[in-house]
């Protein structure tokens, strides 16, 4: 008890200041225990949700912050000393973050004494944690025509790129941020537009609306896989949940991190057959064959040679994730079928969807070859 009559400041107006702050604190204290209580014990319509629980416990520690933060200004021992108490909560800042270095250099770097050149015996560092405000640009994306002085009609110019909103005003990048802050941040989209006209930019919310519309249509192939998700955990749950045991529970936990493994060629199928060519990207995904797994490869191989998918699957052991009917759904759906030339297996360790590298490879191999004509005029004399 002197200890902590010790600590306290001598000044009489920064006991008072003290004072009203633990006033005000034990006020707001007192006002959200009545919040909980109505919360656990009033009746339905009274009771507050946990957000506005949460928002008040803010302001509250918010408050305190402040009037703390006064009486540190008035005494230098009990900043040192609050400074101590945040250090040991305040955690370690992620190694991932890029460092920018600082470096204070003294006045003079000569003896005070002697006036020799000083050298470097050490440091002192210190982090804090500094936040680059997001800030809006204008891409401008300018094409030139180019003419021939000679010719009427050899006018070149390069294509326009395409757009995730054709005619739109935002980049991807743009409609990327408004989709985290959305569905990620909870900011609803009329919010976002208050932020967008602080910076000048004035955004109407339908226009917010048309963007993320917009984006739901290119990630379609997602959601399909996401609705196969969400019905499995309910189902394996309430299985779990009815067996009320650790050991069901562990099986739960690893059948679903087993079906999300599981299910990513399924999703990377939706990508490599769609056979949209409106833009770079989805012409790169129909492009990729880097992303197929060798269990996918051979999926793809089936269907195309018109092998019994059924017997790929069982061989595969992948029913679990997407049967037989999944995956003739999914071909099919994409409008993609075996060609009747093509109905035959390639070689056991050739898969199709190999078959466009190995031929881009043979192309720049022939590059290397001279020309015909040359070498026939090397190896037989004119005449």
């Amino acid at each position: 008890m002197a200890s902590a009559l010790d600590d306290l400041p001598d000044d009489i107006a920064t006991l008072k200041a003290m004072l009203l702050a633990e006033r005000a604190q034990s006020e707001r204290l007192r006002h959200l225990l009545a919040q909980l209580r109505r919360a656990q014990f009033g009746r339905k319509s009274e009771k507050g949700s946990v957000d506005q629980l949460n928002l008040s416990l803010e302001d509250i520690e918010t408050a305190v912050a402040a009037e703390e933060a006064k009486l540190e200004k008035s005494d230098a021992n009990l900043s040192r000393s609050n400074a101590q108490k945040r250090r040991g909560n305040r955690g370690a800042l992620p190694a991932h973050l890029p460092r920018e270095e600082i470096i204070i250099e003294p006045e003079a770097k000569a003896c005070p004494c002697c006036g020799n050149a000083l050298h470097i015996i050490g440091e002192d560092s210190s982090e804090r944690l500094d936040k680059v405000p997001a800030k809006l640009r204008v891409i401008v994306t300018r094409r030139p025509r180019y003419a021939c002085r000679s010719c009427s009609d050899g006018v070149i110019q390069a294509p326009a790129l395409n757009r995730l909103v054709e005619g739109g005003l935002p980049t991807e990048a743009l409609v990327a941020d408004v989709l985290v802050s959305k569905y990620a941040d909870h900011l609803p989209l009329y919010r976002q537009a208050q932020i967008l006209a602080r910076e000048g930019v004035n955004i109407d919310r339908s226009t917010l609306c048309h963007w993320v519309g917009s984006a739901a249509v290119e990630l379609e192939p997602l959601e399909a896989t996401a609705l196969h998700i969400v019905q499995a955990t309910v189902e394996g749950f309430l299985a779990a949940h009815d067996a009320g045991t650790d050991a069901a529970r562990d099986r739960f936990n690893a059948a679903i991190n087993a079906r999300y493994d599981g299910i990513r060629d399924y999703i990377v199928a939706h990508y490599r057959l769609n056979r949209r060519a409106d833009n770079d990207y989805w012409r790169a995904c129909a492009a990729n064959n880097d992303a197929l797994s060798p269990s996918l490869k051979a999926m793809m191989t089936a269907w195309f040679t018109a092998r019994d998918m059924a017997a790929e699957v069982e061989a595969q052991g992948i029913g679990g994730y997407y049967a037989a009917l999944s995956w003739h759904s999914l071909f099919a759906g994409y409008g993609t079928y075996p060609e009747p030339a093509k109905m035959r297996p390639p070689e056991a360790d050739l898969a199709l969807a190999d078959m466009p590298a190995i031929d881009n490879f043979l192309r720049r191999c022939v590059l290397n070859f001279g020309d015909h004509r040359a070498a026939l005029a090397a190896l037989i004399p004119a005449g």
